[in-house]
């Protein structure tokens, strides 16, 4: 299959990088940045409205921009939630497509939550039907 391959060749990269061990540097203050970093450009392409500066302080300091729409900042949260477990875990496991998908999924799922107690439905509910 093309996605096997495709993994193959990521988990290959992957061996090759850390052989460099070029992760040395990576302190707990870099990790932080780059999850800061890429949960704002990646959810800034989805349309967000909060800046550079809002999405700092709302995922470090749970400080909250006045007027946000509360669909956004659990979508940074999110977001940011899935990060956290890419990361911890980036070191022991490989790239699967059980894995990568394990991963859409609890974003996917943590984002409905999101829409649900936007509109404040309780997911509960909304499982049980």
């Amino acid at each position: 299959m093309m996605i096997e391959k495709k993994l193959e060749e990521i988990n290959f990269l992957k061996s090759q990088v850390s052989a460099l061990a070029t992760d040395k540097d990576w302190d707990d203050a870099f990790l932080e940045r780059v999850k800061v970093d890429f949960t704002y450009n990646s959810n800034k392409i989805e349309g967000l409205t909060l800046t550079y500066g809002q999405t700092i302080k709302l995922l470090k300091d749970f400080i909250t921009p006045q007027n946000a729409a509360t669909g956004e900042l659990l979508d940074l949260i999110n977001h940011q939630n899935v990060l956290d477990n890419v990361f911890k875990n980036y070191r022991s496991e490989s790239f699967t497509e059980e894995n990568i998908k394990a991963l859409h999924k609890e974003h996917r799922e943590a984002n409905h939550q999101s829409y649900f107690i936007e509109a404040g439905i309780s997911a509960n509910i909304y499982s049980e039907r």
